[in-house]
């Protein structure tokens, strides 16, 4: 009877060890796909304002003072071996500008180094979440007013969404029917502008990768 009630206890533990691995299993956090793949994006369009046709959109004050827009925007990287929740890019900005002082005039936006982009567990899919931490400062310089922003390094929520189709023909991180992305900065020199929040919005389309 003891070698019995040793032997119903290993089949229960194992039983026990079973239900357990499976539902770990089934709350995995997603992937990105293909692996050992190298990858472009490009910004997709956010509003056209005049002649101007912008990607991005950085507002200070909270997302009710002056602006800094670009018309270009993009990412590049590669995914690592493996299917793998994380990826490091590198993203730039261009042909950007401010109303910042009052009048339209060129901005420039430096970005250090590179972005690391963790998917989260989050919404419903085709939807997807992003942690995205920067390293380095972020300067946006407007160099007629004398006006520099600083954006420190910091980790910020973002949303994603893949494209239609088995497997999807690609995602878009920041859709613009995605919230605002809250990002903290200091200012020097920038008439109307605080120190404090920004709301970013800028999608970026990448063909090919895709969570799952």
């Amino acid at each position: 009877m003891k070698h019995l009630r040793m032997v119903s206890l290993a089949v229960a533990l194992a039983m026990a060890l079973t239900a357990f691995v499976g539902v770990a299993s089934a709350s995995a956090a997603p992937k990105i796909h293909p692996s050992s793949t190298a990858f472009t994006g490009t910004g997709t369009l956010l509003e056209t304002v005049g002649t101007h046709k912008y990607v991005s959109s950085f507002t200070t004050n909270g997302g009710e003072g002056p602006f800094v827009k670009c018309e270009e925007s993009g990412a590049t990287g590669t995914t690592q071996a493996g299917t793998t929740e994380e990826v490091t890019a590198k993203v730039t900005f261009g042909k950007c500008f401010s109303n910042i002082g009052g009048t339209l005039v060129a901005a420039n936006v430096t970005v250090p180094l590179e972005w690391h982009l963790k998917l989260t567990i989050g919404l419903t899919p085709p939807f997807f979440t992003l942690d995205v931490k920067t390293t380095g400062t972020i300067l946006i310089k407007v160099p007629a007013v004398g006006c520099t922003i600083s954006v420190a390094e910091q980790e910020v929520m973002a949303e994603g969404k893949n494209d239609a189709g088995t497997p999807p023909a690609g995602t878009t991180i920041n859709p613009t029917t995605a919230t605002p992305i809250e990002v903290a900065y200091t200012q020097s020199g920038c008439a109307g502008v605080v120190n404090g929040n920004s709301k970013y919005r800028g999608a970026v389309h990448i063909p090919t990768i895709y969570a799952e």
